[in-house]
């Protein structure tokens, strides 16, 4: 039931939707969650023990806009920052490498007109700042103060929010995390 896109029909559907939220060319949403490790060894402890102040285990989790998790990285010890974590995700290595992904072509709008239009290639995925600058992962940047960019902004950060969701409804479902 986890899974990328298999072929192109769904890489096109999934990223139809982020289209219409303005985000054309995206996939998915990314995000590190922890989940604490009560029974973690003490041998572990120090390994574990990350900004949460408490031994966990970390997860990076790639889902689309309807809330379906499209990729679930094995856990990782709670140290490790979202940065290291993700250099081990071959889901994330596809996305950046495979040109399955790297090759895909959206149509994006490059003024303020509906004829202003060109084709790109390469999709990615939505991250928050924690992550490596990557064509493949894409976060808004709170430094630029241009007004068209901060509408902007603020709607990927508001589409960014569907992997919080999914923790959420996660956590929610299953109380044991």
């Amino acid at each position: 039931f986890v899974y990328m896109p298999r072929d192109k029909d769904e890489l096109m559907k999934i990223q139809a939707a982020y289209a219409l939220l303005g985000l054309p060319g995206a996939i998915g949403s990314m995000d590190v969650v922890h989940l604490a490790w009560c029974v973690c060894p003490a041998h572990l402890a120090n390994l574990c023990t990350g900004k949460e102040g408490y031994p966990s285990i970390a997860f990076n989790v790639i889902c689309d806009h309807e809330g379906r998790a499209l990729a679930v990285l094995s856990g990782a010890y709670g140290s490790l920052t979202d940065k290291t974590i993700v250099r081990f995700d071959d889901v994330v290595n596809e996305v950046r490498c495979n040109p399955f992904f790297t090759k895909f072509k959206f149509e994006v709008l490059t003024g303020p007109g509906t004829k202003d239009r060109e084709m790109l290639q390469g999709v990615y995925l939505i991250i928050d700042g924690g992550y490596h600058a990557w064509e493949a992962t894409q976060a808004a940047s709170r430094l630029c103060t241009d007004p068209g960019y901060r509408e902007w902004r603020e709607q990927m950060e508001s589409v960014r929010k569907d992997i919080e969701c999914f923790f959420g409804r996660l956590k929610a479902r299953f109380r044991i995390l």
